[in-house]
């Protein structure tokens, strides 16, 4: 039987490490394209294309009252002032295999500004040429 613990999950954007992750699904890394695709010929006959871009995306989603938010603030200010804002992130799961990194990445965007009666949550949308990712399952307890 294995368990699934959200404590056990850490992410860190350049020196800094993430918290305060919101309920639900609060990390997502994708890929931009498919690493393969297929063109089929007049003659029906198919050839499968690798494709070489290896670029991604990670979305982050945090409670509105995350220090985080500061952090990836600061960065993103950084980054449009200076074009400084490139910086390694890495996502590990300590509930089985599950990582996924990237050594040049940046925020996309400031994170959209939302205010209401609840507390809500806040979306940072990180790119990278290059994403580095396992996809693993959960370990059994004990182990």
């Amino acid at each position: 039987m294995a368990e699934w613990d959200p404590t056990k999950f850490t992410m860190s954007v350049g020196a800094n490490t993430i918290v305060e992750y919101a309920a639900g699904t609060f990390i997502k890394a994708s890929f931009d394209e498919d690493q393969y695709s297929l063109e089929i010929g007049a003659d029906g006959r198919g050839c499968r294309i690798r494709n070489a871009n290896e670029a991604g995306k990670f979305e982050i989603t945090l409670l509105k009252s995350s220090p985080s938010n500061d952090l990836l603030s600061a960065q993103a200010i950084l980054d449009r002032q200076t074009g400084q804002g490139v910086v390694p992130i890495q996502v590990k799961d300590g509930n089985g295999a599950a990582v996924a990194s990237a050594q040049n990445a940046w925020i996309v965007k400031m994170a959209d500004l939302e205010r209401g009666k609840e507390l809500g949550e806040v979306t940072w949308t990180i790119q990278t040429d290059k994403l580095e990712m396992v996809q693993g399952g959960i370990l059994p307890l004990g182990q």
